[in-house]
Parts: C-alpha cells; sequence; structure tokens
C-alpha cells in the first residue's frame, strides 16, 4: 500500500498519535543520552575586570597638557600593551614564580642552568598564543577625561581565569605608571638643558646689545632720537601726505568738472490758481444757493423738477472740479544756480588746502632726504645692532617657550608621582569563579530537547513508511481495485483485551514515570554541575556521603 500524505494538520496529529507509543521512549532516551553526554562537553570559565584611566580635574585647569601629550601614545598602544607578547611573558613568569597552582598548570622544560630548552620556548610562545586568542580587550567608557577598559579571559580552569586577569591588568597599571614617570622625568631633563642653554645666550646678547647702545645712542628702532626711529616716522608721514594729496586732487578735479558743466543762472516756474476751476466753483455755489431757496423758502419737494435740474448740474460741476488741475503752470523766472555757487566756495578751499600740503610734503621730503645720508654713513654699525635684537628676540622667545614646557612637565611629575595626575585604579576586580560561562543549562536543554524532537519524528516517520495495513475500507477498495462485499472488526480475546489493559494503563505508564524520573535526575545532575560545581565535585567523589548529608540529614 503506498504512503497516503496528510492534507491538514488534523491529519498530521492523527498520525502523531497512531505511533506516539513507538516515539515518545526513543525521544526520552536520546534526551537522557543527551543530558548525560554533556558532563563531558568541556567546561570554559570567563574572568572579566575593570579598570579605569582619569585625568584629574586640578591638574588639567592647571593649564598642563604635558601629561595628555605623553599619554596619547600609551592609549594608543593600549591593546597592544595589554595583549602583546611582552605583557604576555610576564604574565606568564609572574604567576609561575607567585603561585602554586599555576606552576603546577604550566610547566616548560629547563637546562640545567635554568634557561628554557628548545622545547620548553616552543611551548611557551604556544601558550602565549594561546591566551592571546582567549583574551578580549574593550573599551565600555572612552573620551578624554575618562577611559574605562574591560578585560575578559575565558580559560577551562575556573581557578586560573581571574587570576590571569586580575595579574594582567595590575601588571599593566604598574608599566604604565613607571613609563609615564619615565616620559616626564626624561622630558624635564631635556627642557632644564635647553632653558639653561638659553639663560646663557640671552644674557650674553643683551650684555653685547647694551654696551652698543652706550657706544653707539639712538641704535633702537624704538629711541625717539634714533636715525632710523626719525627717518621711519619721516617716511610714513611723507606717504600719508602723498594719499592725503592725491585724495584732495581728485575732490578738486571732480568739483571743477562739476562747476564746468553747470550753468551760472537756472529758469524756474511759477503756478497760479486754474480761473477755470474757479469759475467752475462760483456758479457751483450760485447753484447751491439756489436750490437752497427754492427747498427752504418756496417749499418745493426733492420730485420737483427744478429741484431735479439743480442737483443734476451741481453734480456734473463737481464731476468736472474732480477732473481739472488746482493750478497751472505760470510765467517763467531766472534764478542764481545755488549748486554752482556752493561748488565754487568748495573749489576755492580745496584749492587752498591742496596747496598746503604741497608745501607740507615738500620740506618732509627735504627732511627725509637729510636722514637718509645720515643713515647711510651709519648703516654698518646699525646693522650689527640690529642682528644682536633679532637674536635677542628669538632667544627670548625661545626660552619662554622651554620654560613654559619645563614647568608644566614639572606639574605633571610631581601631580603623577604623588598619584595625582593619571589615576589609573582597579575598579573592579575578576572574582572567583563557580558558574562556568559556557555550556549554559538553556543550551544543553535546547540540544537534548531538539534531538529527541528529531529522534520521534524520524521514528513516527518511519514507523508509518513501513505500516501496510488499511486504516478504512475506502483504502482498500483504492488499493486492490477489487468490490468489497463486507467488512469484519478486529476479533479481540478477553485475555488480549485484559493484556492491552495491563500494558496501556499499567507497564507503559510506569515505563514513562521512570524515564522521566531519570531525565528530571539527569537534567538536575547538569543543573547541579554548571551552578555549584564543588557540590558536584563531592558528589562525584563519594555519592552515599553526599546524599546522607544533603538530603538525609
Amino acid at each position: 500500500m503506498a504512503w497516503r500524505k496528510p492534507s491538514n494538520i488534523q491529519g498530521w496529529l492523527k498520525l502523531g498519535l497512531r505511533h506516539w507509543k513507538k516515539a515518545v521512549f526513543p525521544a526520552l532516551f536520546v534526551m537522557i543520552v543527551a543530558a548525560v553526554a554533556s558532563f563531558w562537553w568541556p567546561r570554559s570559565y570567563k574572568a572579566e575586570a575593570k579598570f579605569q584611566r582619569r585625568m584629574d580635574l586640578t591638574v588639567m585647569e592647571a593649564g598642563t597638557s604635558t601629561i595628555d601629550r605623553n599619554l596619547q601614545p600609551i592609549r594608543r598602544a593600549l591593546q597592544e600593551d595589554l595583549r602583546g607578547r611582552k605583557s604576555i611573558d610576564q604574565l606568564i613568569d609572574d604567576l609561575i614564580a607567585s603561585d602554586a597552582h599555576v606552576s603546577k598548570q604550566w610547566q616548560f622544560p629547563h637546562a640545567p642552568d635554568g634557561a628554557l630548552t628548545k622545547e620548553g620556548q616552543f611551548k611557551k610562545q604556544d601558550l602565549i598564543r594561546d591566551i592571546q586568542k582567549r583574551l578580549n580587550v574593550s573599551y565600555q567608557v572612552r573620551s578624554n577625561e575618562i577611559d574605562q577598559i574591560v578585560v575578559a579571559y575565558t580559560d577551562p580552569d575556573r581557578v586560573l581565569a581571574p587570576k590571569v586577569t586580575n595579574r594582567l591588568i595590575e601588571n599593566y597599571i604598574k608599566n604604565t605608571r613607571d613609563q609615564l614617570n619615565g616620559m616626564l622625568l626624561k622630558a624635564q631633563r631635556f627642557f632644564k638643558s635647553e632653558v639653561d642653554r638659553y639663560t646663557t645666550q640671552t644674557r650674553e646678547l643683551e650684555r653685547k646689545k647694551l654696551r652698543m647702545e652706550l657706544d653707539h645712542p639712538g641704535l633702537a628702532d624704538d629711541d625717539p632720537s634714533g636715525v632710523r626711529a626719525k627717518l621711519e616716522n619721516l617716511q610714513r608721514k611723507r606717504d600719508r601726505l602723498d594719499e592725503e594729496l592725491l585724495v584732495l586732487k581728485h575732490k578738486l578735479q571732480a568739483l571743477l568738472t562739476f562747476v564746468k558743466n553747470q550753468p551760472e543762472m537756472i529758469p524756474r516756474t511759477t503756478t497760479i490758481e486754474n480761473p477755470e476751476r474757479k469759475k467752475l466753483i462760483d456758479r457751483r455755489d450760485n447753484l447751491a444757493e439756489s436750490l437752497d431757496f427754492s427747498i427752504n423758502e418756496l417749499k418745493r419737494r426733492e420730485t420737483h423738477p427744478d429741484v431735479i435740474n439743480l442737483r443734476r448740474r451741481i453734480a456734473e460741476i463737481n464731476e468736472r472740479l474732480a477732473k481739472m488741475d488746482v493750478e497751472i503752470a505760470g510765467d517763467a523766472v531766472l534764478e542764481p544756480n545755488l549748486q554752482r555757487l556752493e561748488a565754487e566756495q568748495k573749489v576755492r578751499e580745496l584749492a587752498a588746502e591742496v596747496t598746503a600740503k604741497e608745501s607740507q610734503r615738500q620740506d618732509t621730503s627735504n627732511m627725509v632726504e637729510q636722514l637718509e645720508i645720515q643713515d647711510r654713513n651709519f648703516f654698518p654699525v646699525r646693522k650689527e645692532y640690529v642682528d644682536i635684537s633679532t637674536k635677542l628676540k628669538d632667544a627670548d622667545r625661545q626660552l619662554k617657550f622651554w620654560r613654559d614646557n619645563l614647568r608644566k612637565t614639572t606639574v605633571a611629575l610631581t601631580a603623577e608621582v604623588g598619584y595625582r595626575g593619571v589615576h589609573l585604579d582597579f575598579i573592579q576586580h575578576a572574582p572567583e569563579l563557580e558558574r562556568p560561562s559556557k555550556p549554559t543549562l538553556l543550551i544543553i536543554t535546547a540540544i537534548a530537547c531538539a534531538a529527541g524532537v528529531v529522534c520521534a519524528l524520524g521514528i513516527i516517520a518511519l514507523a508509518e513508511l513501513m505500516d501496510r495495513s488499511f486504516r478504512s475500507v475506502e483504502q482498500a477498495v483504492d488499493d486492490l481495485k477489487l468490490p468489497v462485499l463486507g467488512a469484519v472488526n478486529e476479533i479481540v480475546t478477553p485475555g488480549r483485551a485484559l493484556r492491552r489493559k495491563v500494558i496501556g494503563w499499567g507497564v507503559i505508564p510506569a515505563l514513562m514515570v521512570g524515564m522521566l524520573i531519570i531525565l528530571g535526575a539527569a537534567f538536575l545532575s547538569v543543573y547541579i554541575s554548571l551552578d555549584q560545581p564543588y557540590k558536584f565535585d563531592q558528589f562525584k567523589r563519594n555519592p552515599v556521603s553526599f546524599i546522607e548529608k544533603t538530603y538525609l540529614g
């Protein structure tokens, strides 16, 4: 008989219920095996520790950036310093020398003289690479003011993992502080030597400058009596006069052009009242008087033809007045051009000012020529004086620069020696580990359940494919292609019925309860081995004694 695939969910449920007894026991067995097999799953323990780097606010407000500048390369190489071969090698040597448990775990062959053999060196390098793979360094907080770094290490040995993490951070803090102090001390010595050198140079140049000023007065640029100072002042004055004279000449030329283009007399048009408009106003006033006489004296109504005619004529006159100009142009009159007169006055004033500026400029030029002759004769001595002054300024600037750096470095070194500059604090040590990080009870449970479900589904599918019996008369008709004359139900004897009841209501539930108890005990053991490994170790060493003490009192 061919297998009939269910066409709906109800059909699949019926298929599962038909073979559940065949599938549930293998599934439970597979889950028990998976739970027991998890005891051979290697445990790994993850130890995490934190430390921070923090700048002291008082030192930062003091204006020194020396610590921060020296700390930048240390911050950039932080992960390499923690995970590098040098730091791991130091970690191994320190733990082997100080911890008996670690020395038993890490053993390397040594030569009679105490040095590592070639095989020992290879083993140590392999261990270094293995630790580097298991080690993780990450930033939790990262800024110019504060850094928080998390160091995590995973190892099968729960005792070894926190020791590696804590010692690695302790070594890094110590090495970093020593390195920073060494860099600051070296910088301080260098800055001090530069300050001494430029102090001596400055004093020598000041002595030479003072001697030349005493022997040759007037050499200084800021000396009002000096030839060079007078010459530069006069040259600046002459240049300023040239600029002012050029501006005045441009203004004078523009005014002369304006005066030339302006006429002496300009016509002005007068305005008079419009006579036609005045006549219309007089006529409107007469009509208004007539309208008032007709209404008030003659007692005529608004519907009277004379009243209507008067109002119409008044409205027509108002319309003509609205369109008519109030004033009209009169005769033209010639008047003097005021703008030309004002421009001529300004021309006379500017001409006088130009004459004065030219005279002043000529006097300044004569004085400049005289001083230039004196300056050319004084040039060799002055050149030497200027060279000394320039060197003195450079030396003063360099001395100030090196003194400032020396001051900042001294403040930084003093703060660092007193642990007030850069704070490297171990804020969270890795505690002793009891529970492994991998595997977890959830992962083991998920794997066991998945394996049981897959096993049950596989057995149900296999049982259905191997079942050749007919489920109904319709299946027999469809597969055999024969007419069905009748159907007989299964004949069950009393003994067979009793056996079915015993198996269905006694044996199978008992077996299922027993397997569930075994499965629960297996998962309980897994839980104890993960959550309380020390109790599980006691149970493995002496199960009877452990049960008596723990559960029987």
